[in-house]
Parts: structure tokens; sequence; C-alpha cells
């Protein structure tokens, strides 16, 4: 009768061989599929990098660690489970002493946030948080005073939604945003919303909802001007919009379309096209 250790000597090899077979290429697949196909949820081998031992990581712990734990999409298994035991042990240990996890410490506190502070210092200190340095804790203090929805905070979430960011997403943005968006009022605020969307639709998303609401004459205006101008970018932000909260788009615009220059906003008029027939 085999021991555990063996047992678990085996299932590691039956492992690594079925990662190495995951990674050859399936002529099928390649003839079917345009692209490449996925590989987040394929097993991975890699070396420990404090044991130098070579593991798996399974489809089902990646299945685990992006879906259900909202890991960080661009990270990876690094070390073993008994590396990543003692690294958890050394690092608790490290951060036990006073002062040594002070931005961890301020987040567990904008957590057990659940009432407005009424002490001077609470709001002092609530008011540090926001105007910090660190985005992830000023993500957090966000969240805290989203729950409360005053309108004191509205000029510094907007403060917050209108600064640059790089990339497709940005979590101190999204933040903001669905805090901003209890706030915002037909039809006061549906220029500053619209400007949002024509700037960058994926970052504007969480306003959808507020879209949804806007009458046809607020939204067509807004695309006749972008129609008449010359930042294509801008129109087809408005037009990406548009199909998500499944709205039609008006004759003279789709005419613009038609003769545009660029081939996404031509597809675009074939689309509405096609739709009304």
């Amino acid at each position: 009768m085999k021991s555990n250790k063996q047992r678990r000597e085996e299932i590691m090899q039956l492992r690594l061989k079925r990662a190495a077979r995951a990674l050859e290429p399936h002529p099928r697949g390649e003839v079917v599929s345009p692209t490449m196909p996925h590989r987040r949820y394929v097993d991975k081998a890699f070396t420990c990098i404090d044991c130098g031992v070579q593991q798996v990581w399974t489809a089902k712990q990646q299945l685990w660690w992006y879906e259900i734990a909202k890991g960080n999409p661009y990270t990876a298994a690094v070390r073993c489970r008994p590396c990543r035991k003692l690294h958890a042990e050394q690092l608790k240990a490290m951060q036990s002493h006073p002062g040594a996890n002070k931005l961890g410490e301020e987040v567990a506190w904008l957590k057990s946030l659940k009432s407005e502070p009424s002490d001077p210092a609470k709001i002092n200190r609530l008011n540090a948080a926001l105007d910090g340095r660190h985005d992830s804790v000023r993500k957090v203090a966000v969240d805290a005073i989203a729950q409360w929805q005053r309108p004191q905070d509205e000029p510094r979430l907007r403060a917050l939604v209108d600064r640059p960011f790089r990339g497709y997403s940005n979590p101190l943005h999204e933040a903001a945003a669905r805090a901003l968006l209890p706030l915002l009022r037909h039809p006061h605020d549906e220029a500053w919303v619209l400007e949002q969307f024509a700037m960058n639709h994926n970052a504007a998303r969480p306003f959808m909802e507020f879209a949804r609401a806007m009458p046809d004459a607020a939204l067509h205006r807004a695309l006749m001007l972008e129609a008449e101008n010359s930042d294509q970018r801008r129109l087809h932000n408005l037009c990406m919009m548009m199909e998500h909260i499944a709205r039609p788009l008006p004759a003279n615009v789709v005419y613009k379309l038609e003769n545009s220059n660029e081939r996404h906003l031509r597809a675009y008029s074939k689309r509405y096209k096609a739709e009304e027939d």
C-alpha cells in the first residue's frame, strides 16, 4: 500500500503531464478558432521561487483565484503551498510590530465605518485618506462615503472621475463613479455624463443606467454635435453608448456615419440600417 507522500508525488507527476499536454497545439481547435484559445484556465507548470520545486497551478485553482477570490488578473502562482504558508507566517510576524502595517490598519478602519463620523478627529482621518497618495486606500475611502450619499461629496467624486488614468479600467475611478451615480440628477447632469461617454466609453460604464433614462432629444443633440466635429473617436464612443442602452441613431447621424472615413463608423451605419429593415 502506498503512503500518502508517494500518492501525492504521483498526483503531482500526473498534473505535470496534463499541464504539458494542455500546451500542445490542437489542429482541430486551431482551424475552428480564428485566434489562439484563451489559456487562463489551463493547468500551468511553474517552479517555486523559494524552494525550486516544480509545481502545477491547476485550472480549478486559477478559477477560484480569478473569479471567486477576485485576484489581480495579472498575477500568477509563484510559490508552492508549504512555501506560501511559510511566507504568510513571516509576513504576519513582520506586520505584528506597531506601525509596521499602517496601510492595512487604515484600510481596516475605513471598512469598519458604517455610519457618518461626527468626531472631528475621525472626519480629518477620513479626509486624509480621500486625499492620500495611495489609490488602494483612497478606493476604500470612496466606498465608505458612497454608503452615505452626501451631496457635499459630489465635487470630490467628480474630480476623481475626471482624473485621467492609463489602461482599460481603474478601481478608484470605478468606485468614484458608482458613488457619484445616486447623486446625479436629470437634466442638470446629462451634459456632463455624455461628455464622460464621449471621452472614454469604457470608463463611463457605471453611468449606463443614468444614460438609459435620458430623453432622445438630449442624446440626439450630443450625437449631432459630435458628428459635425472632426473627432471620430468621440462619435464612436457615443455610438457604442447608444448600442448598449438600446437606442436607435437618428437618420442624419446614420448618414454621417455612411460617409465617414473610419471603417468602424461605417459598420455602425450598416448595422442600424439592417435593424430598420
